[in-house]
């Protein structure tokens, strides 16, 4: 398989992981996302991992996001996998958002993504709460 470049029809890759935590009000910044991988999963992985991070460090919850690129990796070349987005959101402020069950980390188990020629891939992510 050689590497290639597409631009995802559907932009929701990240906005699951903080869904049923938080409720955002409006989204007043930006923030940029790159992530890299060695196959599918990793990338995922990797992607969820930079989102949580985020989140952690910078309390930046990112409630929508657009993928601007997604390089399918492989080949004899072994090119990464490599996906950068850009998530809207804002800082989190426990006195203007609800607060749900804190996710600790992300995880590979159970790890699936369902992906079919015209739609949009369908993707299963146990986290650690």
């Amino acid at each position: 398989m050689e590497a290639s470049t597409r631009r995802p029809r559907d932009n929701n890759t990240g906005s699951v992981s903080f869904s049923f935590s938080l409720s955002l009000f409006s989204f007043l910044q930006k923030s940029a996302y790159t992530a890299t991988g060695h196959d599918l999963h990793s990338l995922l992985f990797s992607f969820l991992d930079e989102l949580l991070f985020g989140f952690a460090t910078e309390s930046f919850a990112c409630a929508a996001l657009a993928v601007t690129c997604l390089v399918r990796g492989g080949g004899e070349a072994k090119t990464p996998w490599t996906l950068t987005a850009v998530g809207k959101g804002e800082a989190f402020d426990r006195e203007r958002h609800a607060a749900g069950t804190e996710v600790k980390a992300i995880t590979y188990s159970a790890m699936r993504v369902d992906e079919e020629e015209g739609r949009a891939a369908e993707v299963w992510v146990i986290v650690d709460i």
